[in-house]
């Protein structure tokens, strides 16, 4: 099971730990009215409300441990 967890920085980010290993950060986008996860050099939009956020990004997440996919995120690897 994918243990994914939250570290506050402050009210508008976070970093996204994935079973203890950070795999990027989460930021509010103002312009967005949204949490944009960003990973590598490259970002996903999700929604406004950062529980929403939270289960949709956990869903990714397993979906692509699920797909026996090796990466879902840029350079994140998982560990199966």
């Amino acid at each position: 099971m994918t243990e994914l967890n939250l570290r506050k920085q402050d009210e508008k980010n976070y970093d996204v730990l994935v079973n203890d290993d950070q795999a990027g950060t989460l930021n509010f986008d103002d312009e967005q009215n949204a949490w944009v996860f960003n990973w590598s050099e490259d970002g996903t939009t999700y929604e406004e409300s950062l529980q929403e956020t939270m289960e949709e990004l956990r869903d990714d997440f397993q979906s692509g441990l699920d797909d026996d996919t090796v990466s879902s995120f840029g350079d994140y690897k998982y560990e199966k």
